[in-house]
């Protein structure tokens, strides 16, 4: 399947976009724009956003391929990394809104990047002069943006504007904003003319044709403004190029000569000019941005071998180490699968070896699953989760060995909280005995403990967020380890087999080789031998060794070993004898 990037420039009239190849070139029939309105609801703007986000996924599929990553521009103030816009200027009912889920609402968990529109604009503009390092571009639309690039990089903060911001730059008792923008040329159109006119291109359009000399001095005054501003700057930086961008900049041979003769003494300038294919300047600059500060998820998709995250529990025992390669001594949990604030996979093999696989993903937030071999030498505490459904493949179990599934029966908050205060919590609980390939699924609300002698695969929600009910009065550096009784309470089910069945397989059973398929996540088992293909999801998948050894494409699997397979990857050889859980989102 092709890969693409989706190109975004988020605009206050319209949302324009176009698909990408990998190695960030536009395709030109993608090209689609939506009209949106700033100034609109919160519901209509999103709706404008799902509309061209699903015909943009259509084009995709059209063209044989999936969108992989997504790179948008957008006006600040915006926090770039948590995809939140903090604008008050316009788009004011996107204040405090989350953007990257509108995204992956349709697109799936793929990277969602957000950089600044003036960062976009000299990325983008400053293709038409690839040999020119030293640049800047100045956006004059609604507001009035500015980006530098020095040695062919555009700076930015540490937050991801642009290193340099002169809207806000004192300037004539106001600041920049108020002489350079769109919204000036209006008001100061009105201060001198006796006529009222509230859009700037009208105004422009009255300049240009001659017929108002007002129009024409405050657009020719434009040119004198920006020169002002921003040649401090150019000589600052070694400035050699200067790019004009937004809808003002189409008035651009109104203040060439004035803008020209201001920015005469910057020494080093040798091209000023309006950015050519201005509608495509911001596609392309995202595009060029993604490519070089994510090359990875433009990279051509291959099976990622995962190193474990391994945790340390008074309860862990040896057999992780000692049976599964991982690492040595006690070893409670090893993460397989992990994008979490307590831990992240990293990369071993191929052109992203040594990366975060949050690196590849392109964020380290809403990943939807989490996949851990547990080895419980001792039994858990008994607990419950308030918002997390996970299910267990039993590996390896001692004879003897059993957990707990449940309560008995029903029990009203009094007596549960009386059984826990006089010790017989245990006479309450549901222990069930357990066997090598065994399988439980556990919704949120039920509560449950894995016991003594028994090594599991845990399948997820992305969630580590555990109560915990009873421990057996266990120590831990010599204190009782907390409990949150009053937090499990409220959380605490009772659950009928069938009800757990239909949760378990919410979304059907596809074959006997399928041990879970809820709303939530996929788990399979299944064995190779000597040869299998396997299917093409149009999600990611993980893949765990069980038992035996192998190959995925060629590369080493043994016991123990878990691979990452992104989406769309297509022509997944396994080859060996191997027994192999695969989990993967719905």
């Amino acid at each position: 399947m092709r890969k693409f990037l989706f190109a975004l420039d988020i605009g206050g009239t319209y949302l324009k976009a176009c698909l990408c190849d990998t190695n960030a070139t536009p395709i030109d029939s993608s090209f689609d724009k939506e009209p949106v309105n700033s100034d609109g609801e919160l519901k209509s703007i999103k709706e404008a956003y799902g509309r061209l986000i699903s015909r943009m996924n259509k084009k995709a599929e059209d063209m044989g391929g999936f969108i992989a990553a997504v790179a948008a521009d957008i006006p600040g103030p915006f926090d770039f990394n948590a995809g939140v816009s903090r604008m008050e200027h316009k788009y004011t009912s996107l204040y405090g809104v989350p953007l990257r889920p509108w995204f992956r609402e349709i697109l799936g968990n793929i990277p969602v990047y957000f950089i600044h529109d003036s960062s976009a604009f000299i990325s983008g503009a400053s293709t038409s002069h690839p040999d020119v390092k030293n640049a800047a571009g100045v956006m004059i639309g609604t507001g009035l943006g500015f980006a530098v690039m020095k040695d062919g990089k555009v700076l930015e903060n540490e937050k991801g504007g642009p290193a340099r911001s002169i809207y806000t730059a004192p300037y004539r008792n106001k600041t920049a904003e108020d002489y350079i923008s769109g919204r000036a040329v209006v008001n100061r159109y009105n201060e001198l003319s006796d006529k009222k006119c509230d859009n700037a291109k009208e105004i422009g359009d009255m300049a240009e044709a001659g017929t108002d000399s007002t129009a024409y001095k405050i657009y020719s005054d434009l040119g004198v403004f920006i020169a002002e501003v921003i040649a401090p700057i150019l000589k600052e930086y070694g400035t050699e190029a200067l790019y004009l961008g937004g809808q003002i900049s189409k008035s651009f041979p109104l203040f060439e000569k004035t803008l020209r003769e201001g920015l005469k003494d910057v020494s080093t300038i040798k091209i000023i000019e309006q950015a050519k294919d201005l509608d495509l300047a911001h596609l392309k600059g995202v595009a060029n941005w993604a490519k070089t500060h994510h090359p990875e998820v433009l990279s051509k998709p291959y099976p990622m071998k995962l190193g474990a995250v391994l945790k340390d529990i008074v309860w862990g025992g040896e057999a992780l180490a000692k049976e599964y390669n991982k690492g040595e001594g006690k070893i409670a949990e090893a993460w397989e699968l992990t994008v979490h604030p307590e831990g992240i996979n990293k990369i071993e093999n191929g052109e992203l070896c040594g990366k975060l696989l949050s690196d590849y993903l392109g964020t380290d937030k809403d990943f939807p699953i989490m996949i851990k071999l547990i080895d419980a030498n001792d039994r858990l505490s008994i607990q419950v989760h308030p918002a997390k459904t996970e299910m267990w493949v039993v590996l390896d179990a001692k004879p003897d060995a059993k957990l707990v599934y449940g309560l008995k029966g029903k029990f009203s908050e009094s007596e549960f909280r009386s059984a826990l205060k006089n010790g017989k919590c245990e006479e309450l609980l549901n222990f069930v005995p357990v066997k090598k390939g065994d399988v439980f699924f556990i919704p949120q609300g039920l509560v449950h403990a894995i016991g003594a002698g028994i090594l599991i695969a845990e399948i997820q929600e992305n969630s580590n967020v555990t109560y915990r009910v009873y421990d057996y009065g266990r120590l831990q550096n010599g204190k009782p380890r907390e409990l949150h009784v009053d937090e499990a309470m409220k959380t605490i089910r009772d659950f009928s087999d069938s009800e757990i069945e239909s949760i378990r397989y919410e979304m059907g059973k596809e074959d006997e080789n399928t041990l879970a398929d809820c709303s939530l996540f996929c788990t399979k088992r299944f064995k190779v031998e000597n040869e299998y293909k396997l299917k093409t999801y149009d999600t990611f998948v993980c893949l765990i060794c069980a038992a035996g050894a192998g190959t995925v494409n060629g590369e080493k699997m043994i016991k123990g070993d878990s691979y990452f397979l992104p989406k769309g990857l297509e022509n997944v050889t396994l080859k060996g004898n191997m027994d192999l859980i695969l989990a993967k989102p719905n």
